[in-house]
């Protein structure tokens, strides 16, 4: 079952005890906002709101890396194709390998060969 961003956020938050209204203050929104953010009913936050939510809930490496997968699939969910999101959520590998290309600056040449060998195994897998 693929996770929300809002589900996400109010699993971490009640884990902590922590109660809406007073979480909602303490990163600097308004507690209907939140929980419209919560309820799916609003995609996540502005950058600056996500780094202070993850600092009251004290997210982890990991956590932070979930968190920020989410809420850009949350914000992107109308511009990607039908289930691209949660073949990516369902494949935590897919948003490291593109964190690692990223953060690499991988060229698009490297790209379009990775592109071809899945093209290959494809082909492969049909005969």
């Amino acid at each position: 079952m693929k996770q929300t961003f809002g589900e996400f956020i109010k699993k971490e938050r009640l884990d902590r005890m922590i109660k809406l209204n007073v979480f909602a203050k303490t990163v600097g929104i308004s507690s209907v906002y939140q929980s419209y953010i919560e309820s799916g009913k609003r995609p996540a936050p502005s950058k600056p709101i996500l780094k202070k939510m993850a600092e009251v809930l004290n997210l982890n490496d990991r956590e932070i890396q979930t968190m920020n997968t989410l809420a850009s699939l949350s914000r992107a969910k109308d511009s990607l194709p039908e289930n691209l999101d949660s073949y990516i959520l369902e494949r935590p590998y897919i948003t490291e390998t593109l964190l690692t290309a990223k953060k690499n600056d991988t060229p698009e040449a490297e790209w379009v060969k990775f592109k071809n060998k899945i093209d290959l195994y494809s082909v492969i897998k049909r005969k």
